[in-house]
C-alpha cells in the first residue's frame, strides 16, 4: 500500500474548502451583521464574501437603504437611490463589486440584519408576504403574554423584552368582580410615542366588568429592549382583578 508523504498531506489539506453554513436549498452563507437604524445616515462594510446579501427588517419603521463604497449615503427623501425595506420585509440581493451599505429611517430606531453568501435565496425569504398565516405573527417572532391578578392594589400585565429586539402588544383584556371603586384609569406604557390611558366604569358589588382592546397593526414598543406594559389603578374593595395582554417580540 502506498503512504501519502507529508507534503501531498498538507497540500490536501490547503485545498479543503472553509466550512460554511448551508439550507438544503442552496444557500451559503458566511457572515452575518446587524444594524441599528436611525434618524442619521450609518454607512458599514458588508460583512462577509459573496455576491448575495439577504437583507432583514426585524423593526416596525421602513428602512432606506443604499449600496456602494465608503461614500454611499442612504435617503428617505423620494426620488432619492435608496430602497425601502418594510417592517417585517425580507429581500435577497445581488451586490457584485458593492462593499458597503448606507441606512436610514424618518425617525425613531430600527434593526437591520445583513447577511452575505452565496446561492439561491433561502425558504423562508422572497415570499409576497412576511408574515406566518398560522401564527398571525410575522415570520421569526416570538409569541407572548402578559399576565398578572391582584385585587385591590393596582395590577400590572407585561410583556417582557430582549436584548436586540422590539416588542410589540397586540391586545388586552382587564376583568374585575367586588366593589364599588374602579379599576381605572389603565395605562398601557412603554409603547412608541407615548403611553395610552383608558376609563373605566366603576365596578358594582355582584356584578363583573370587562374590558377588551385590540390593536391592529400591533404597536411597537418606544426603543429596543423596552417592556411594554398594562396598569390598572387600585381598585378599593375588589375581590379580584386580572390583565391579560399579548403580543409579540422580534
Amino acid at each position: 500500500m502506498r503512504r501519502i508523504t507529508p507534503l501531498i498531506a498538507a497540500a490536501l489539506l490547503w485545498c479543503a474548502p472553509a466550512a460554511h453554513a448551508q439550507q438544503a436549498n442552496g444557500f451559503v452563507f458566511n457572515s452575518s451583521a446587524l444594524i441599528s437604524v436611525t434618524s442619521v445616515n450609518q454607512n458599514v462594510a458588508l460583512p462577509g464574501s459573496g455576491q448575495r446579501v439577504l437583507l432583514q427588517n426585524t423593526g416596525p419603521s421602513i428602512v432606506f437603504v443604499a449600496f456602494g463604497g465608503t461614500s454611499a449615503v442612504a435617503s428617505v427623501a423620494p426620488g432619492s437611490s435608496s430602497m425601502p425595506i418594510f417592517p417585517g420585509q425580507c429581500i435577497y440581493m445581488t451586490v457584485t463589486s458593492w462593499t458597503n451599505i448606507a441606512a436610514i429611517l424618518s425617525s425613531g430606531a430600527g434593526l437591520l440584519y445583513i447577511t452575505q453568501g452565496e446561492g439561491s435565496p433561502p425558504v423562508a425569504c422572497g415570499t409576497a408576504n412576511p408574515f406566518s398565516a398560522a401564527a398571525g405573527f410575522p415570520l421569526g417572532a416570538t409569541a407572548l403574554t402578559g399576565n398578572a391578578s391582584g385585587v385591590a392594589g393596582a395590577v400590572v400585565g407585561t410583556l417582557t423584552s430582549f436584548a436586540g429586539q422590539f416588542t410589540y402588544i397586540c391586545g388586552f383584556n382587564i376583568s374585575t368582580i367586588g366593589g364599588t371603586a374602579s379599576s381605572g384609569p389603565v395605562t398601557v406604557a412603554g409603547i412608541t410615542g407615548s403611553s395610552q390611558t383608558y376609563q373605566l366604569p366603576l365596578n358594582t358589588a355582584n356584578g363583573q366588568i370587562v374590558v377588551t382592546q385590540t390593536f391592529s397593526p400591533c404597536i411597537p414598543a418606544s426603543a429596543v429592549n423596552t417592556p411594554i406594559t398594562v396598569t390598572t389603578a387600585a381598585a378599593v374593595g375588589a375581590t379580584a382583578v386580572n390583565v391579560n395582554s399579548w403580543g409579540y417580540r422580534q
